[in-house]
């Protein structure tokens, strides 16, 4: 099994975990936030293009354990999946 094949197994099964403690499926940004919280691993948002994320849209800190990702809404629209289907987050 190729590295990507490993990891989209494991992002499966994530998900599959998510959903069945009860994260809606449809609101991708709420079962991201649950499985971020479910590793132990801190999250904060930053302005999108921001210089800590690298010209990256998320950077992972291994060292403190945390993610940034760069803000391109409010989390309302980031949970609405027409938003994100159209684009407009």
């Amino acid at each position: 099994m190729d590295p990507i094949e490993a990891g989209r197994k494991q992002a499966a099964r994530i998900h599959a975990e998510m959903v069945a403690e009860g994260a809606d499926p449809w609101q991708p940004f709420d079962l991201a936030v649950r499985a971020i919280e479910g590793h132990g691993l801190w999250h904060q948002p930053v302005h999108a293009g921001d210089v800590s994320l690298n010209g990256g849209r998320a950077r992972l800190d291994p060292k403190s354990k945390g993610i940034l990702y760069g803000e391109t809404g409010t989390p309302e629209a980031m949970r609405s999946c027409s938003d994100m289907s159209s684009g407009t987050w």
